[in-house]
């Protein structure tokens, strides 16, 4: 890349001419008459047009973005309403003060009023701005007299003094959209890679071209399907078509060098690892910090996976998480030990000094959490990463490792952290690393119950959970407090009569799995007809609706961890009753051994049935090419539960 001089007064010529709203087509009656959009016949809504664009410009003192938005959007059902809310982020540096403005902000909403297109502008009392953090600043409006047929728009501008990382561009919403174009302009001192994601059509227009000392790229696609949030959808950002740009390389005058950014994994390791000032290996390395506790820990065991587990306590019990996270910090761990508050990074790069401390080869693992999203393997960027987590090999496994829950135990990491990958930093050894967790979300029920002959039933029942579940509900009981998680209980079943509860294993520092113990009685527990009992046995722990509705899909089942729901239910007939029919028995099995399912109803005596139900899920994600059978998994299960036990008295 050449060394470019610039001349201000004419570039910012060309910005005037360049940096303009775009400009839309005059709405008509056909627009506001439309009813249903003829590509997706359940849109609540539909975008017409989506323009924008962004040009970066040098002023007489650094270099800035400016950025034009513009959006028509046709309003179908009450369900849109949401849609006449804008809320627009921006950004402020409190090192440089310097901060991200909104400003030029029209908007406008049609209707057919008398066979006449009525016009409602935007009055600018109705814009506000919040503050929402530190760093955050909110400008939101909503536009005037939208019902249904209404079509909104609404224009705006955004002056950003961070030219390094410029906005992405999103052609795909939660609702089709017709038309979405966009146009980016930088001068050739500055060069971006920009990565396309989740799209995988042909763009309508896709050009790049230089002019003078400008390039110009201007994208146009057409006809964009909705992608609506699915169940066990892990992040819906992963998939949505757009436009991402990182800066790869740039000079400016006074430099004597072009400043890169295009690097391998390994460039990416290394500085990772090796940053005067955020490298990871100041922090890991043995410091002595921690060397009179990994003395005391060694010595008081010679079980090297209980040494692991104590130091991992010893950490998460003298810290407390203060919600923050990062993959690294700045700051010396000493000084985040003696205040005994600190971010994901400090508190997980502890617990990874110290196993090191203690001679186990502990490394950390930087990783994206879910809310981030994916981190793109085809382009290393060292901006993905937010987050990081400890790793070690034992007894040929991988153990992940996260200090910053006080009731997660060595193997266990955060929902969040459960992303793919993450790239374990080793020196010459980094590499990417699946990340999983031997642990799964285990729910557990036992019912002991008697039917009575007044349709009800009394009995016990047992709720418990092991693995993630059991942190769940350890979590839930915590933060509601014992008189609203009983009142959430009652809320979630409402047919138990007057129950009693008993909580056991609920403290944080309990080795033990929670149980509740439930006794009560049901009300409306069967049905009874001509000396018959028709009963449904799965007692409120049956699927009843499929969560896979959607017939087709085209992107992952997100589970988060393994599951098994297992229940078991032992019912004492009815003086007089026997079976007349009791449903068979079921094994199912998905496909690649991805999970099971078992259903056992059968006599134990003459007087008692028991059915067992369970279901497994072995994997945490599924591909979209499984859908279809995980689909029909369910279906087949939901058709099992619900079948009726029928008991019949006894004739002399």
């Amino acid at each position: 890349m050449k060394k470019i001089s610039f001349i201000i007064l004419s570039f910012l010529h060309t910005l005037s001419l360049l940096a303009q709203s775009p400009k839309l087509p005059p709405v008509t009656f056909e627009d506001l008459s439309m009813e249903v959009y003829s590509k997706d016949s359940l849109a609540d809504a539909v975008i017409m047009i989506k323009k924008g664009n962004a040009l970066l410009y040098e002023d007489q003192t650094s270099y800035n973005i400016r950025y034009h938005y513009t959006v028509r959007i046709k309003i179908l059902k009450k369900s849109a309403y949401s849609l006449a809310t804008t809320k627009i982020n921006t950004y402020f540096d409190k090192s440089s003060n310097r901060l991200e403005r909104v400003e030029e902000i029209h908007g406008q909403t049609y209707n057919i009023e008398n066979d006449v297109i009525s016009t409602t502008e935007l009055s600018k009392k109705d814009i506000f701005e919040t503050r929402k953090d530190e760093h955050h600043y909110e400008t939101s409006f909503t536009l005037p007299q939208v019902k249904e047929g209404s079509i909104i728009e609404y224009s705006y501008v955004i002056e950003s003094p961070f030219p390094f990382r410029p906005n992405d561009w999103k052609f795909q919403e939660h609702i089709p959209v017709k038309y979405s174009e966009y146009e980016f302009w930088n001068p050739n001192n500055f060069a971006y890679r920009i990565i396309y994601q989740g799209i995988s059509t042909m763009f309508d227009l896709n050009r790049a071209e230089t002019s003078g000392n400008l390039n110009h790229y201007h994208w146009i696609l057409k006809d964009i399907p909705a992608l609506r949030n699915e169940p066990f959808m892990k992040n819906r950002e992963d998939y949505i078509a757009k436009l991402h740009f990182e800066l790869s390389e740039y000079i400016v005058p006074g430099m004597v060098a072009v400043k890169s950014f295009s690097r391998k994994w390994e460039d990416v390791d290394k500085e990772l690892a090796q940053d005067e000032v955020y490298g990871l290996d100041a922090h890991i390395k043995r410091t002595g910090l921690w060397e009179e506790i990994a003395k005391e820990i060694n010595s008081s065991t010679t079980d090297s996976l209980e040494r692991i587990k104590k130091a991992q306590r010893f950490i998460r019990n003298n810290m407390t998480w203060n919600e923050h996270f990062n993959y690294t910090t700045g700051t010396k761990l000493k000084s985040v030990f003696e205040k005994k508050v600190g971010s994901s990074a400090e508190i997980n790069l502890m617990l990874i000094g110290l196993l090191r401390e203690m001679g186990f080869d502990a490394n950390p693992v930087v990783l994206s959490t879910r809310a981030n999203g994916l981190v793109w393997k085809d382009f290393p960027l060292i901006t993905r990463f937010n987050y990081v987590i400890g790793h070690l090999s034992f007894r040929g496994k991988d153990i992940f490792l996260d200090a910053t829950n006080k009731l997660m135990t060595a193997g266990m990491i955060p929902a969040y952290c459960m992303n793919v990958e993450g790239r374990l930093i080793k020196g010459r050894n980094s590499r990417w690393i699946e990340i999983n967790s031997s642990d799964k979300n285990t729910n557990i029920t036992s019912s002991v119950l008697e039917i009575n002959m007044d349709g009800t039933m009394k009995g016990q029942i047992q709720l418990t959970g092991n693995g993630y579940k059991n942190i769940e509900m350890k979590e839930e009981y915590a933060a509601l407090e014992k008189d609203k998680f009983i009142e959430k209980l009652k809320k979630e079943h409402l047919t138990w009569k007057s129950p009693q509860f008993t909580f056991q294993n609920f403290e944080a520092d309990s080795i033990y799995s929670p149980m509740i113990t439930v006794e009560t009685s049901i009300e409306d527990a069967y049905n009874a007809s001509n000396d018959r009992i028709y009963l449904r046995p799965m007692m409120g722990h049956a699927i009843e609706t499929n969560p896979l509705a959607n017939p087709n899909r085209n992107l992952p089942v997100d589970f988060t961890y393994a599951k098994e729901d297992n229940h078991t239910l032992t019912f004492t007939m009815p003086e007089g009753y026997v079976p007349e029919e009791m449903p068979k028995g079921l094994k199912l099995t998905l496909p690649n051994d991805g999970g099971r399912f078992s259903y056992q109803v059968g006599r134990i005596d003459e007087h008692t049935i028991q059915v067992i139900s369970k279901i497994s899920f072995k994997r945490s994600v599924y591909p979209a090419d499984e859908y279809t059978a995980l689909r029909t998994f369910f279906t087949q299960i939901i058709a099992k539960q619900a079948e009726q036990i029928v008991l019949k008295k006894k004739t002399n």
